[in-house]
């Protein structure tokens, strides 16, 4: 196993990583398709990210669904962990948007084996 894989979280590590979160970094492209990058309301729901979007927001997902939300944590360096998904975003019921990922990246310094003391 390399150093990398070492350190990604499981599917069932992200999903409860994600439950902790209310919000996350979410990066969608504005009308000129350069990135955007807003701090947004977030809950993780039957293994789907869930988010809630104002009109700013909705607009740039109604343009260009594509998406990527962001979370971490750094209490310390060997505490630190994070979820990027990268995805499509689908409108829902409840006026929100459903992040449908495409790729989710992980890590979590906290299954570093090799530390210096």
């Amino acid at each position: 196993m390399s150093p990398r894989e070492s350190i990604r979280m499981t599917s069932d590590e992200v999903e409860s990583f994600l439950m902790t979160r209310s919000h996350i970094a979410l990066a969608t492209l504005d009308s000129t398709g350069a990135p955007d990058i807003a701090i947004v309301p977030s809950r993780c729901e039957e293994g789907h990210l869930v988010i809630e979007v104002d009109g700013r927001l909705r607009d740039a997902v109604d343009r260009d669904p594509r998406v990527c939300g962001a979370a971490e944590v750094c209490p310390s360096y060997y505490e630190l962990r994070g979820v990027s998904v990268h995805g499509v975003a689908e409108p829902d019921a409840g006026g929100g948007v459903t992040i449908v990922a495409q790729q989710v990246m992980s890590f979590d310094f906290s299954k570093i084996q090799a530390r210096p003391e």
